[in-house]
């Protein structure tokens, strides 16, 4: 194979011949940045030392993703860091032997300011202490799904010593006990981004306190609301910055709390789910009081009280919604579903899951009312027949709708899934 080469013309119109090899370094570094730094390790070094060299270039290893599925075994992974002086950002999922790597980490990087280690199972804390005290500046970590066998679980606690850091990903980590909140109450971090969704152990003693002492800080936030009452739940009033706020399980919500959370102005996504204690009155209470205007995502889904005079005050609030989910909210129906259509034009993603009392006909003026509207879901809602579905959808052929067997339709007639995920993305 010939080398490659291109021509180029001089001053004179004469074309010379220039190989690749006669490129100057900056140029062959602005080339392999485009290349994936596992292709870079398993192909570039190897084509000479010249360009092992300019590839080994501290600025190519800036960032690094290992995935489950990456054929580079732990070897290879360690080695790759030791070319990574000024690593900024690792992703390392589903590692059948992570401790080599992060010890690496510790020795190589320590610049390193974002960590993904999510759905790994570590068992020793020496390593991760060492970690903390030679990475310091970490500023995003991504535990989630993370596991250890030690009977107390405490594997993990030395990283609540971090000092910079900002987004912290608990989600599914069943080692989240009152213990480890605690620990971050008391951390030097100014938390801005906080998800410990998936995790039913932490109780008000712990998320109160955490609110307390770092709410002032966090602009989105993800909770499992299954052991929380009101006493944590008031506290977000301290969450002036909020702007994402998710509850699962929000059995325990009074509409007091509600009250207190849609008083917040700042707030751009909401999601309240399962919200089983919230009744008609204290909803509708609730929401007269709501001044979160800048509200573009609600997700109301499994409040079971909501109903039609409930949407009749709130949704004339929220008028720049483009998404709303108010799945098995089995009480509002075609009248309520007007006031949707009504109050909500630049609505784009609409979930309607189980309700059973909205009509057929209500599809009809979709059209003229929710001109941007890109995705429906009707599952389960057993009014609506195929037929109204392929009209609509006839007439707005860049809307997705799922009816009652949640099967796809687009442009008149069935899909396939690809287009539900086309149209929720």
């Amino acid at each position: 194979m010939e080398p490659f080469s291109f021509r180029v013309e001089n001053q004179r119109n004469h074309q010379e011949v220039c190989e690749i090899g006669d490129l100057p370094n900056e140029l062959l570094t602005y080339i392999f940045s485009f290349l994936s730094k596992t292709y870079i390790y398993s192909t570039i070094f190897k084509v000479c030392r010249h360009w092992k060299n300019v590839a080994s270039h501290p600025s190519l290893w800036h960032t690094l993703h290992f995935e489950s599925d990456n054929s580079l075994g732990v070897t290879e992974m360690t080695e790759m860091l030791s070319f990574a002086p000024e690593l900024l950002f690792l992703k390392i999922r589903e590692s059948e032997n992570i401790i080599p790597v992060l010890q690496q980490l510790s020795q190589s990087c320590p610049k390193l300011q974002h960590l993904d280690i999510g759905f790994n199972s570590i068992e020793n804390k020496e390593v991760i202490e060492l970690l903390v005290e030679k990475c310091p500046q970490i500023e995003s970590l991504n535990l989630e799904g993370t596991s250890a066998q030690d009977p107390e679980e405490s594997v993990f606690f030395p990283f609540a010593a971090l000092e910079h850091l900002k987004t912290l990903n608990l989600c599914y980590c069943k080692w989240v006990t009152d213990d480890f909140i605690n620990k971050l109450s008391q951390s030097k971090s100014s938390f801005e981004n906080l998800d410990i969704d998936g995790i039913p152990y932490p109780t008000d003693s712990s998320i109160a306190k955490f609110l307390e002492e770092k709410g002032s800080q966090i602009r989105i936030l993800k909770l499992d609301g299954e052991g929380l009452t009101d006493i944590s739940f008031g506290k977000l009033a301290k969450c002036e910055r909020l702007s994402e706020l998710s509850i699962s399980f929000s059995e325990n919500m009074t509409y007091l709390s509600l009250e207190r959370i849609v008083r917040n102005s700042k707030l751009r996504k909401l999601y309240i789910r399962k919200g089983t204690s919230l009744a008609p009155n204290g909803l509708q209470q609730a929401f007269s009081q709501l001044n979160c205007v800048l509200l573009v995502s609600l997700y109301l889904s499994e409040c079971h009280k909501m109903d039609d005079r409930t949407l009749e005050i709130l949704l004339p609030k929220v008028p720049l919604l483009t998404k709303l989910n108010l799945d098995w909210c089995s009480f509002i129906s075609t009248i309520g579903f007007a006031h949707i259509k009504t109050h909500c034009s630049h609505l784009k993603h609409l979930g309607v899951m189980g309700l059973c009392r909205v009509a057929d006909s209500s599809l009809s003026d979709i059209p003229a009312w929710l001109p941007n509207l890109k995705f429906l879901n009707l599952t389960s809602c057993n009014v609506i027949s195929d037929q109204s579905i392929i009209d609509l959808t006839t007439l707005m052929p860049d809307l997705c709708v799922l009816n009652y067997y949640g099967e796809a339709f687009v442009n008149g007639e069935p899909s396939d899934i690809m287009s539900v995920f086309s149209c929720i993305l």
